[in-house]
Formats: structure tokens, sequence, C-alpha cells
């Protein structure tokens, strides 16, 4: 396990920082659009697009991998990322905004399919659990850290923007320069979701379910802070308890999914 955790150290490193840029941007735009005066549905449609970015990059990715390989696909695809949240900094725009979350969902969803499909090619049956359990661990850490560079500077200001561009830029670096070549490409197809359905009826609808709840909390959570007056380094903590709360159970989780049936457990955490 340690020798596994050594091989895949870049790339949690920069699935670190890259979760830092997300989860800043991801508690900045409710806010600063709330500040812009917009209404909550306004709001809530222009950050939903990110989840049609990502249906896009999970539909794309693989042909992306076979293409150019996991770390060009992963670097190309957070320098659009990065790209992308340095432009909503120009205009104060719903529409700019709205284009700007299906891009950045889009090049997330291809990081995150480089990523995970690197994690379950480096890990055996018998470890993969407590590796992905370290892996949502480190993105649920670099959100909850994410949280707290929106107290760097005001959101009414653009500089919030730059630095979450240039933490998914310094994310690349990681992997870039690392050693490991990453996974060797092998012919592969992608599963349809009815197949998926078939193999894992309970892992699709949990995933499903826990999406749609996940995005509802995290895409309006400070807007709803915000209208109780909890800000700043308070909306903070008020972030971060919930993504602390996941972080914690990673650990026994991932364990108790090498040692009992995966199905019990995940019905067990729900």
């Amino acid at each position: 396990m340690q020798k596994t955790f050594k091989s895949l150290f870049s790339l949690f490193l920069s699935c670190f920082i890259l979760l830092s840029g997300i989860g800043l941007i991801n508690v900045l735009l409710p806010v600063r659009m709330n500040l812009d005066g917009l209404s909550t549905e306004v709001i809530g449609i222009v950050l939903s697009l990110y989840y049609v970015g990502l249906l896009i990059g999970a539909l794309y990715s693989t042909s992306l991998i076979k293409r150019a390989g996991h770390i060009r696909m992963f670097a190309g695809c957070v320098s659009l990322g990065a790209a992308s949240i340095l432009l909503c900094s120009l205009h104060s725009d719903a529409a700019l905004w709205g284009a700007m979350r299906v891009v950045m969902g889009f090049c997330i969803a291809c990081a995150f399919t480089a990523m995970e499909s690197w994690l379950s090619d480096s890990s055996s049956k018998e470890t993969r659990g407590q590796v992905l359990a370290i892996y949502n661990a480190v993105v649920l850490a670099g959100l909850f850290g994410g949280q707290f560079l929106i107290n760097v500077a005001s959101a009414k200001d653009n500089m919030l923007f730059v630095i979450a561009g240039i933490l998914m830029c310094i994310a690349v670096i990681p992997v870039v320069m690392s050693r490991h070549a990453g996974p060797i490409l092998e012919e592969f197809s992608s599963m349809s979701l009815r197949l998926l359905y078939k193999r894992s009826p309970l892992g699709v609808v949990s995933c499903l379910i826990s999406g749609m709840l996940y995005s509802a909390i995290f895409n309006l959570l400070p807007v709803f802070a915000r209208g109780v007056d909890i800000t700043g380094f308070q909306l903070s903590l008020y972030m971060g308890a919930a993504i602390f709360g996941a972080f914690i159970l990673q650990f026994p989780v991932g364990y108790l999914s090498d040692r009992f049936d995966r199905r019990t457990v995940l019905l067990d955490t729900n």
C-alpha cells in the first residue's frame, strides 16, 4: 500500500491543488452573483450548467484519453478550465458565466476521468477501496481548504478569480513533472448507462441521488448563508463543515469496503 501511495503522490498533489481552486470558485460564484443582484433562479441556472459540462465531459473524456493519453489530456483540460475561470473575471454577465460553467464542468469531468482511471490502473482489488478513500479525502481536503481562500480578498474584486485560475494552472505541474509515465493505454470501450445499471443498480441509483443532493446543497448554500448574514470567515466554516463530515468518513468506509461486501457498506453508510 505504501509503494502504491508513493507512486501516486504527484497525482494526489495535483488533485489537491486543483480542488482547492474549484473549492474557491464554487463558493465565490454564488456569492458574487448574489452581490451583483441576480435572482436565486438565475444563480441556480448558471451554477447548474456546470453539471451539463460534467455530463458532456463524461461522454467524451475516454476519446480524449485515447487521443492524447492521461497526462496530456489532464494538463490540457485543466489549463482550459483555468482559462474559463479567468474569463469570468473580465465581465460580470450571467450568460458569460453560464457558458464558462459548461466549459469548466467539461474540463473537470475530463480531469476526474484521467485521475480516477489512473488510480484504478494503479490499485488492486485488495487495495482499491483504500486508494479511492485517500483520493476522495484529498478531493474533500482541497475543497475544504479552497473555501477559506475567499477571505483573502473581497468577493467584489477580481483577485479571487485570478487566484483560482493560478491554482488550476499550478495543479498541472506535479503530474507533468512526475517520473511516472501514467497508465499504459489499452483498447477499451465505454459502458452504456443501461449496462452499468444492470451491473450495479445500487451504485447507479446511489450516485444519481447523492449527485442531486450534492449539487443542490453546495450550489445554493452560499446564497442561503448570505441571506441569514453568514459571511466572510463564518461562511467558510459553514461550507467547510459539510465537506469535513464527508472527509472523516472516507478512511473507515474505504477500509471496510476492502474487507466486506461493498453493497453492504454502501447501504450502511447511506
